[in-house]
C-alpha cells in the first residue's frame, strides 16, 4: 500500500509541472515513475486501473511507445506513435501423438480420527499410494508469542513420516498444559523425500485442505488437546495453494516477484534465451509476429512414477528488452525431458533452431532435467539457450 501511495504522489506532483514543462518530458518521468522495477515497460502490480487502457494490443506489458500515444490521445491530440495492431496469431499444430494432460484428481482419502494431544496425518501421491519417506515440521507457540532467532518462528515440533502416517508429540518452552490449551500450529508441512535415476529430491507437499499456513483455519488454536489432524499429498504440476481459483498465466516474458504467475506452480520451470551472444543473433524485424514453439518430449517417467507425456509450449515473439529475448514456460510436469526449439513465422513458415545449456555443444534437441535446489524444497529453473 505506501508503494502505491508513493507512486501515485509522484505522479501527481509530475502532473503539477505539465504547465511548465514539455508534453513529452512529462510523459517521460510519469512513465520512469510507475515504472518501479525499472525493466523499460510497465506489467503485473505496475499496470493500475489507471494505466491499463494504454495496453494497446492486450499483451499484459505497457511500453514506453503505447504509454506516451495513450498519453497523447487523452489530451486530445493525435499520437505521435501509432500503435500497430497485433498481428494475427499464428496457430502452431501440435505434433503428432501429443495427448492433452488430464486435469489432476485429488486423491480421497478416508476420514482419520484425530488423537488426543497429538499433530497426525496422512502423505500420499495423486494415486493415494502411501509416501514411504517424507519430514514433517509444526511451527508456532503456545501461551505468550516469541520468536526465534531472526524472527522465526518457534518448533512445536517435528516427525520423519513412514509408510505415508506420521504423528508429532508437540512440545514447547511452556509447559505441556499450555501447550495443548492453548499452541496455535500456525505452519505445519511436509516434505516428501525420494530418488529418481541418479538424484535424490526433497519437494513441498501439498496439503489436502488446500488451505493457506497461518489462516485462521489452520491455525488449529486450543485444538491440540483433542488432537489436529493434515493430510499432505505429492504435486508433480498444478496451481500451489492461493492460486487454485484465480490460476495465473503459466508462460510469461518474465520471471519477477511482480509477476503473477511468479512461484505459483508445483511444475518445473524453462527459460529459453534466444540466444544474440553466442551464434547468430536472431533478426527480430524478420521474426515479428512469429511464434516461439518448444516440444518437450518425456524420456522417463514423472518423478512420483506417473506417466508422462509430450508436452507443447507456444509464446509470441516480443520485442528485445534491455537483456534479452526471454521467454518462460512454467509447470512443466516434474520429470525428464528432450526439448525441441521452433519458431513458426506468420506466413506459416517453420525455423528449427539449434538448442544447448550452457557449456554444452548446440544441438537439435537438449536434455531438460530439473535438478534439487539447495534445501529450499524445490526444484532448480532449467536455462535452455537457442539460436538460429
Amino acid at each position: 500500500m505506501r508503494l502505491v501511495i508513493m507512486v501515485m504522489a509522484c505522479a501527481a506532483a509530475i502532473s503539477l509541472k505539465a504547465a511548465d514543462l514539455d508534453a513529452k518530458t512529462v510523459d517521460a518521468e510519469l512513465f520512469a515513475a510507475f515504472d518501479v522495477s525499472k525493466n523499460g515497460y510497465l506489467s503485473g502490480t505496475e499496470i493500475t486501473p489507471a494505466v491499463s487502457k494504454y495496453d494497446a494490443n492486450g499483451d499484459g506489458r505497457v511500453v514506453f511507445e503505447e504509454f506516451t500515444a495513450g498519453r497523447e490521445k487523452d489530451r486530445g491530440g493525435k499520437p505521435a506513435v501509432v500503435v500497430a495492431t497485433p498481428p494475427a496469431k499464428v496457430v502452431v499444430a501440435a505434433p503428432a501423438g501429443v495427448l492433452t494432460p488430464r486435469p489432476q484428481q485429488m486423491p480421497v482419502l478416508p476420514q482419520m480420527k484425530a488423537k488426543s494431544g497429538l499433530i497426525s496425518g496422512r502423505a500420499v501421491y495423486m494415486d493415494g499410494r502411501p509416501m514411504p519417506e517424507f519430514k514433517v515440521n509444526a511451527l508456532g507457540w503456545a501461551g505468550e508469542i516469541h520468536l526465534g532467532p531472526s524472527g522465526s518462528m518457534p518448533s512445536l515440533g517435528q516427525a520423519d513420516g513412514k509408510d505415508g502416517k506420521f504423528e508429532i508429540v508437540p512440545t514447547s518452552a511452556f509447559d505441556r498444559k499450555k501447550v495443548l490449551k492453548e499452541a496455535m500450529v500456525t505452519v505445519l508441512r511436509a516434505d516428501a523425500v525420494f530418488p529418481y535415476k541418479d538424484r535424490k529430491y526433497r519437494i513441498a507437499m501439498h496439503p489436502l485442505d488446500g488451505l493457506l499456513d497461518g489462516s485462521g483455519e489452520t491455525s488449529f488454536r486450543g485444538q491440540v488437546e483433542k488432537g489436529v489432524v493434515r493430510d499432505f499429498v505429492l504435486k508433480v504440476q498444478g496451481p500451489k495453494r492461493g492460486f487454485e481459483k484465480n490460476t495465473p498465466p503459466k508462460d510469461s516474458y518474465r520471471n519477477e516477484r511482480s509477476d503473477p504467475g511468479y512461484n505459483a506452480f508445483y511444475g518445473g520451470t524453462v527459460c529459453l534465451d534466444l540466444d544474440h551472444r553466442v551464434g547468430a543473433k536472431p533478426e527480430m524485424k524478420v521474426m515479428k509476429g512469429s511464434v516461439v514453439k518448444v516440444t518437450f518430449t518425456p524420456t522417463g517417467t514423472l518423478l512420483d512414477g506417473s506417466p508422462s507425456q509430450i508436452i507443447v509450449r507456444t509464446l509470441p515473439v516480443q520485442e528485445e528488452s534491455m537483456i534479452g529475448y526471454y521467454f518462460y514456460f512454467r509447470d512443466i510436469p516434474l520429470g525428464d525431458y528432450s526439448a525441441v526449439v521452433e519458431v513458426t513465422k506468420p506466413d506459416g513458415q517453420t525455423l528449427a533452431l539449434r538448442s544447448r545449456v550452457l557449456g554444452d555443444k548446440w544441438s537439435d534437441s537438449t536434455p531438460v532435467v530439473f535438478r534439487p535446489f539447495d534445501t529450499i524444497n524445490h526444484v532448480e529453473q532449467f536455462a535452455l539457450f537457442a539460436v538460429p
